[in-house]
């Protein structure tokens, strides 16, 4: 069988998980980031590393190696926020072709500096050289306190589950900019478009309390993030539909060009970190997002039975068709990304009642 067969997350499943095992952390893999213990110093190294791939604005004329550069940096910061670390370096590899102009090479790096001291975290370099095409590689480093990385795993029945920012910000700012061209979209749409920000903070003020059993940043769409948890913590997620969760502004665009609002809600683009919130602190989480403005929208509850996720509506329940980025497959975001997001936005989401 070839890798396109087995699709990303089996090759994680039956190949490389397995493979390294031995040489693994004793929590195994699977986490938005690696952990080891530093000893006699009470923190722990927190690692992620991440592909980064040309971002979607690119195919609405926006060809910007700036914006590349940042991107490379919130993609990985994103990964450390979800584990609620406190980010320290970061590295890159890159590859560029011998004709790539000096000037686009330069804004690259301009962007990655930029998101970099936007973010409080310190380059320490990493890796240039020739290839065919340009492309780029981040690692990202942080620390925590020892044995107070928030991971995919930890989510109990009847924990709350949120999402920590926003949801359908990226998607609707997207598609109205497709319509009425980048230049003429609003600052607030240029700003979700171009310059993502990573929860750090918000993760950080959450971690410190405690309120978080679990948790996972939305890279590939927020129902594959929802299903990382709940294959993690082997349990079943119940979503609550309201029409209430969705923003007015999400709703608007969704009704004036012809999707359903849920799939714009649920799409990847906002860097949002899906968290799990302890039953027994929801008084605490609800006091911490009041004092400190952290944005969040309640997506539904943890509850027991096997790994899935239903939704709730009108008094039934129903299985939830997880769309998400895989790569891989026909549909990836490296080999298609206007395919991938036309599929995000446009295939069913809820499916009959069970």
């Amino acid at each position: 069988m070839t890798l396109a067969q087995y699709g990303e997350f089996r090759i994680l499943r039956d190949i490389v998980h397995p493979a390294l095992r031995g040489v693994s952390p004793k929590e195994g893999l699977g986490d938005d980031c690696g952990c080891v213990t530093l000893q006699s110093t009470g923190l722990d190294l927190v690692v992620t590393t991440d592909a980064v791939p040309k971002p979607a604005v690119w195919h609405l004329g926006h060809n910007s190696y700036h914006t590349w550069g940042w991107y490379s940096v919130v993609i990985n910061l994103s990964d450390l926020a979800a584990a609620g670390a406190d980010p320290l370096l970061f590295v890159t590899c890159v590859d560029a072709p011998d004709s790539m102009g000096a000037s686009d090479f330069e804004e690259f790096f301009l962007g990655m500096a930029e998101a970099c001291e936007t973010f409080g975290v310190l380059n320490a370099g990493g890796n240039i050289r020739s290839a065919d095409s340009f492309s780029a590689c981040g690692t990202a480093v942080g620390v925590i306190r020892s044995g107070s990385q928030i991971r995919r795993g930890g989510c109990k029945p009847e924990d709350l589950i949120v999402c920590v920012g926003t949801c359908g910000a990226f998607s609707s700012a997207y598609i109205r900019a497709k319509a009425i061209g980048l230049r003429c979209a609003s600052d607030h749409d240029r700003t979700c478009l171009l310059r993502p920000k990573p929860r750090i903070q918000e993760m950080r003020i959450l971690r410190d309390a405690g309120v978080v059993s679990a948790a996972s940043d939305n890279s590939d769409g927020v129902l594959g993030t929802l299903s990382n948890i709940a294959e993690a913590s082997k349990c079943a997620i119940h979503l609550t539909l309201s029409d209430d969760s969705i923003p007015p502004d999400v709703r608007s665009i969704a009704l004036e060009y012809g999707y359903d609002p849920w799939n714009l809600f649920f799409c990847w683009g906002d860097w949002q970190v899906v968290a799990a919130i302890s039953s027994t602190k929801l008084a605490e989480f609800s006091d911490l997002a009041r004092k400190h403005t952290i944005p969040f929208i309640p997506l539904g509850r943890a509850v027991a039975g096997a790994p899935a996720i239903y939704a709730v509506t009108d008094g039934l329940t129903r299985p939830v068709r997880v769309l998400r980025n895989e790569s891989f497959s026909q549909s990836s975001f490296t080999r298609d990304p206007e395919a991938q997001l036309n599929r995000m936005l446009n295939e069913s989401i809820v499916g009959d009642h069970a």
